[in-house]
């Protein structure tokens, strides 16, 4: 369809019509035929793409810095990855410790009942660990006991001595748990 002048008003009208909207005049074929249609100009996203030789490097502008902000974000985002990771752990060995201090304190209760420390199995309902952590007694008798706890996320344990005659790690404190990588 092109748009041409209407013979009757001047008002720009379609070639395919049969009469002028306006003034009713009748549009004829030839007349549309014999105008050449006018191209309207082109706009930016019309033009058609330059030849690869006269490109140059115009084009590095544009994936260059798309470049760096993609290796700029994968960046920060490893090193979010990381420290959220760190935090994680920090997070399962406070778990691992917490275990302990209260197995600590179920352990002097059931002493004062029985005069001796007992096994996880002794201990009953009155010591339950924390979901994803696993605490095995590796020794327990009248004057002390020695354990050991374990989550199933992280390779890291934590280890309590309490009392005397047992072996205790070197620069454990006595009723304080301390915790050392697994690998």
């Amino acid at each position: 369809m092109v748009l041409i002048p209407c013979p009757g008003c001047g008002r720009l009208v379609s070639d395919r019509g049969t009469s002028c909207p306006d003034c009713a005049s009748p549009i004829q074929r030839q007349v549309a035929a014999e105008s050449a249609p006018q191209r309207s100009p082109r706009r930016f996203f019309e033009e058609e793409p330059l030849p690869k030789k006269s490109r140059g490097c115009g084009h590095l502008f544009i994936h260059v810095p798309l470049l760096l902000a993609v290796l700029v974000t994968a960046g920060v985002t490893a090193t979010r990855y990381r420290a959220t990771e760190r935090s994680r752990e920090a997070a399962y060995v406070a778990t691992l410790t917490s275990d302990l201090r209260s197995l600590a304190a179920a352990q002097e209760g059931y002493h004062a009942v029985n005069a001796t420390y007992g096994t996880i199995e002794d201990l009953g309902v009155g010591y339950l660990p924390s979901q994803g952590v696993t605490v095995r007694v590796i020794a327990a008798n009248g004057r002390g006991w020695h354990a050991v706890a374990s989550h199933i996320r992280t390779e890291t344990f934590c280890t309590i001595t309490v009392g005397t005659g047992l072996a205790t790690i070197d620069g454990q404190a006595a009723g304080e748990p301390t915790c050392g990588d697994g690998r």
